[in-house]
């Protein structure tokens, strides 16, 4: 019978002792909670096309890549109720610039570096509502995401299916899937 020395089996134990306490430490305040914006019509994310970093890098809808570049901050400091909604600013993770509209309907959304008013909060084009609401008779995780400033809401052009479709801002119409959106939870939140 072969005998395992304590020591070799202490050491995957503290390891994995000392693994689960990081994990299980409350989160740090000032850290982000990252989000992947799903498209209910297409199941697409929003994403910085090409995962570039320069200012009035367009937004599209594409293929969940697991790319930092389809990862967003989002207002959530309201309930989980209906019509429960938070307003401010959306952040890139890869980029940290602002999810951005010029406030023309039509016109595609873009990032651009966060930039905020003498009272502190976002610049014009820059503040957005995140709001539960009922997409289609589906409440969980529904979410619509409209400029506070120009009340238009982010809408994927032409109702499109395809991979690097436009998301541009478009007038708020009658329900549809096409401008609502599910939050999905980034848990690994390395900058790539």
């Amino acid at each position: 019978m072969t005998r395992i020395h304590p020591r070799l089996v202490a050491s995957p134990i503290l390891v994995l002792v000392a693994f689960a306490s990081v994990l299980a430490r409350p989160a740090d305040a000032s850290a982000a909670n990252y989000y992947k914006l799903s498209a209910y019509h297409s199941a697409m994310v929003l994403d910085v096309e090409g995962g570039s970093t320069t200012a009035g890098a367009r937004v599209i809808q594409w293929y969940d890549n697991g790319g930092s570049n389809q990862h967003w901050t989002v207002p959530l400091q309201f309930s989980a109720v209906l019509g429960g909604s938070a307003d401010g600013p959306i952040v890139n993770q890869r980029s940290g610039q602002c999810l951005s509209t010029d406030g023309v309907a039509g016109h595609q959304l873009f990032q651009y570096p966060c930039q905020t008013r003498a009272d502190g909060s976002p610049v014009a084009g820059q503040q957005w509502r995140v709001e539960n609401v009922d997409a289609d008779g589906v409440l969980w995780h529904s979410t619509l995401i409209k400029s506070v400033d120009y009340g238009l809401v982010a809408d994927v052009s032409g109702y499109s299916y395809a991979p690097g479709a436009a998301v541009v801002a478009w007038p708020q119409g009658s329900p549809g899937a096409y401008y609502h959106y599910a939050l999905n939870q980034v848990f690994n939140q390395a900058r790539a």
